[in-house]
């Protein structure tokens, strides 16, 4: 389903992780965040929020927060944000256990999946 990914952990831990994938076509939020597409990583999904929003200016996204049960019960924040653009889905993912603090720096990063002309 994907063609690319890269994914990057703070030299600090293994309990976080930002990664970035690339579509080679259209995706659904619902095809990247179902139970069944995350089921090699948690056991279930639930969303809390998604929004609409413009990320690099004017290019539509999609943000989606939720919270994953791993396989060894332990509960995880997830965020995403999603952006199609002529075709092809770029999407974000910061993942953290629910004690962890937020990431400034991974959260903003969600933000800048901007697409280059």
């Amino acid at each position: 389903m994907l063609g690319f990914m890269q994914f990057w952990r703070p030299p600090s831990g293994e309990r976080e992780v930002l990664m970035l994938f690339k579509s080679p076509k259209a995706l659904q939020a619902s095809d990247v965040y179902s139970s069944a597409n995350m089921q090699g990583a948690f056991r279930s999904v639930t969303v809390r929020r998604k929004q609409t929003i413009e990320i690099c200016g004017n290019q539509p996204a999609l943000f989606v927060q939720g919270t994953a049960i791993s396989r060894n019960n332990t509960e995880s924040n997830v965020d995403m944000v999603l952006s199609t653009v002529h075709g092809t889905s770029y999407f974000a993912m910061y993942v953290r256990p629910m004690e962890v603090p937020q990431n400034a720096q991974a959260e903003a990063a969600l933000h800048e999946l901007c697409t280059r002309p």
